[in-house]
């Protein structure tokens, strides 16, 4: 496994399991783009900071949460917003 060190929550894995179908008949071509609706970001400075910190916690090897993930945005939405 690539990431072995991120921990999931139980919750996230049933949720995926469970559309197990969906995820496998998603085809990698041009017809994916229509499958997701890819919204604009309200918040540019939020997510970029959100996917910095992401990508150091992901190269420190340290578990990413779920409730880890939802308290830095908070954290971020309130020092920036």
């Amino acid at each position: 496994m690539l990431y072995h060190y991120i921990n999931l929550e139980h919750s996230t894995i049933s949720k995926i399991l469970k559309e197990k179908g969906k995820w496998l008949a998603i085809v990698k071509d041009n017809t994916t783009s229509d499958t997701f609706c890819h919204k604009k970001i309200k918040f540019l400075l939020l997510d970029q900071a959100m996917k910095l910190w992401v990508e150091q916690v992901v190269g420190n090897r340290l578990f990413l949460t779920e409730a880890l993930i939802k308290k830095k945005a908070a954290y971020f939405a309130k020092t920036f917003l």
